[in-house]
Formats: structure tokens, C-alpha cells, sequence
């Protein structure tokens, strides 16, 4: 809250120099001083103007109305209702201002003069407010997508796998991308895998289902037969002949069957990789 009224505080002293100045480069008003610094003090009080009445339009009435001048859903910035106002009241602050103390005669064309200027004051801050608006939600975005990222880094799949025969007594660690496809054979599983660029066959004594258990953590592997699980990164292609449906899996010229009670979700998983 303090941050956010410091923020207004200097937004709102900005713009009273903005205002200020162009009042001074421009006198848009035709008033005349003889004294040049009767002038300027003159200007000066138009910026005064704006900064007392935008200090209780943006900080004053929005502390004391919290729920009546919230911000909208589709509002960035201060309601729309508070920069009505902010128009409002400068621009009959203005005119009195002009009458009474500059002796300066108000028609039609002073008005418009008045509100103008004013109303391009409060664009310019509605378009600051959104600025600062677009670069937090970026900036906030991207602390998300940074957080995103350690956090799959800090529980990611592990680059390597380790998978050991059913006694422990045996083991075969491998990159989880030169992992091709795994094989029921009996009472054995063939694991087949590449070492330097040939695919080689690794024979340990376990079950896939005990394999098919320490892979549920990877989320590139899937079983396509109750003899066969295969390693997703590796597959080109389902394909259908005589026998039925099965894998072509790069490098691999063995064709990788896919039973009728895996077919929907292999069908599935593959659609959703391309």
C-alpha cells in the first residue's frame, strides 16, 4: 500500500509539471501579466490545482471509499469513474481559476481549451497505468515460466535409468534416449538399446510387469502388448498388415506388435506427440 501511494504521489506531482510546462511554452489561456514572474506563478498555480485535486481523486477518495471506487474487472489503473472526475474538477477548478485570478474572460472556446487538455492529461496517465500494467504481467509471466522450469528441473525425469534383474544381482544403466524397446521372453527380458550407433540386446531374469512397474515414473514409455514396451521417442509410425497392428520403431527392423486392448491408448498417446 505505501509503495502504491508513493507511486501515485510521484505520478501525480509528473503531471502537474507536465502541465506546468505546457501551459508556459504554449498559454493556450491569452492571460497577461506585466510582470514575467507574476506570469510563471500564475502557470504554477494551474499545476497546483492539478496536483491537490488528483492527490484526492487518485489517493484521498479511493482510501476513503475502498468498496465504491474499486477497480473493475476490465479497469487497469484507477476506475474510470475517478478519472471523470479528475476532469471534472480540474476543469471548473480551471475556469474559476482563470476567471478570478488570472481576469481572464471564459467563453466556449476556453472551455473546450480547458477540457482538452485535461483529458489528454488523463489519457497520457491511463496510458502509463497500462504500460506498467503490460510490463508487470510480463514480468510476472516470466517468473512463472522461470519457476515452471526449476521446478521441472528439480523433479524431472532423471537422464539415465538403471534396470535390474529380479534378484538385483544384475543391472544395465543407460541413457533413457538409447533405450529402444523391452521384450518379454519367458522368465527373461531382452532389453534392447543402442551403443555406438548399433542396436545391441541386453538378457536379464525378470518379468515386464516388474519392469512395466519401475517405468511408471518416465513418461516415455509405453506398453503396446503384454509382450512388448517401447520407448515413445523411438516410434515412426503405427502401421496395420495381415497380423494386425504393431510399431515401426527407428533402427529397428523388428516389427513391434500392438494388441487390441492397447491400441486406443497407444493411438492416443502417439496423435498427441505430433
Amino acid at each position: 500500500m505505501q509503495q502504491q501511494f508513493k507511486y501515485y504521489l510521484k505520478l501525480i506531482f509528473n503531471t502537474s509539471i507536465g502541465i506546468f510546462l505546457f501551459i508556459l511554452f504554449f498559454q493556450p489561456f491569452g492571460a497577461t501579466f506585466k510582470n514575467v514572474d507574476h506570469l510563471i506563478v500564475f502557470f504554477a498555480g494551474f499545476s497546483g490545482i492539478v496536483f491537490i485535486l488528483n492527490s484526492l481523486c487518485l489517493i484521498g477518495l479511493p482510501a476513503i471509499f475502498t468498496k465504491a471506487l474499486k477497480i473493475g474487472k476490465w479497469e487497469v489503473g484507477p476506475p474510470f469513474s475517478i478519472n471523470a472526475l479528475i476532469v471534472i474538477l480540474n476543469s471548473v477548478a480551471f475556469s474559476f481559476y482563470l476567471r478570478y485570478v488570472g481576469k481572464t474572460p471564459i467563453n466556449f472556446n476556453t472551455v473546450i481549451q480547458i477540457v482538452l487538455i485535461l483529458l489528454s492529461s488523463v489519457l497520457i496517465l491511463r496510458l502509463i497505468f497500462i504500460i506498467k500494467y503490460q510490463k508487470e504481467h510480463i514480468e510476472s509471466y516470466k517468473t512463472k515460466l522461470n519457476r515452471r522450469d526449476v521446478d521441472q528441473d528439480e523433479s524431472g525425469q532423471p537422464d539415465t535409468i538403471t534396470l535390474f534383474s529380479e534378484n538385483k544381482t544384475e543391472k544395465l544403466k543407460l541413457e533413457l534416449s538409447n533405450l529402444y524397446y523391452i521384450k518379454s521372453a519367458d522368465n527373461y527380458i531382452e532389453i534392447y538399446y543402442k551403443d555406438h550407433e548399433n542396436i545391441e540386446k541386453k538378457l536379464l531374469r525378470n518379468t515386464l510387469k516388474n519392469i512395466e512397474t519401475s517405468l511408471k515414473d518416465y513418461d516415455n514409455f509405453i506398453r503396446c502388448h503384454r509382450t512388448f514396451i517401447v520407448n515413445l521417442n523411438h516410434i515412426d509410425k503405427i502401421s496395420k498388415n495381415y497380423k494386425g497392428n504393431y510399431l515401426k520403431v527407428s533402427d529397428v527392423h523388428e516389427e513391434i506388435p500392438v494388441s487390441r486392448h492397447y491400441l486406443l491408448k497407444v493411438q492416443e498417446t502417439i496423435e498427441n506427440l505430433e
